[in-house]
């Protein structure tokens, strides 16, 4: 609780995306606001907001309000932050499908949707995706990522030589 300069107590309340928020009004025009933005407005005075971009909690932990935890990034890149609940995966855009694992970007130029038997081959299959076309999503933070390199080669290699023994993808008068 804070005491406005008139002395009025200011009482910070929960919104139901769980951000911290004050109510403060201007001639008397009652007005919400996050505490997050405020600290990033103060820190940032210059600052002007755009539409389609909001103030991001870097780590993901709505009431870590400390000015290196705050960024101000695009809508889109924000909402790609949000993992289903119930996918299994420490990774963004990666859910369990069996015994597999699916990486997927919904992009409506772009989109992406493929299977992978190891959660960090679609982690990188997933971020190669976006650098490609150069995507505004979460990137996953891969350790050894060398490693996985050469694990994901190996994946598509399989994946390519299951797809010619099978035919898929081949046109009936084409020879394999």
């Amino acid at each position: 609780f804070h005491k406005s300069k008139e002395g009025q107590l200011l009482i910070s309340t929960e919104s139901k995306y769980g951000y911290k928020c004050v109510h403060l009004s201007k001639n008397k025009k009652p007005t919400t606001w996050a505490i997050h933005e405020i600290i990033y407005l103060l820190a940032n005075p210059d600052f002007k907001k755009t539409e389609g971009y909001c103030i991001d909690h870097i780590d993901n932990d709505t009431k870590n309000n400390k000015i290196e935890n705050l960024r101000y990034v695009s809508n889109t890149y924000n909402n790609s932050k949000k993992n289903k609940a119930g996918c299994g995966s420490k990774y963004y855009g990666i859910c369990k499908n069996g015994d597999n694992w699916c990486a997927s970007i919904k992009d409506k130029n772009h989109p992406f949707c493929e299977i992978f038997k190891s959660e960090h081959c679609a982690a990188l299959a997933r971020n190669k995706h976006l650098d490609f076309f150069k995507l505004d999503y979460v990137r996953n933070k891969i350790e050894n990522e060398e490693e996985v390199l050469k694990a994901l080669y190996q994946e598509q290699l399989q994946k390519q030589k299951d797809k010619e023994e099978k035919g898929v993808g081949y046109r009936s008068d084409c020879k394999k």
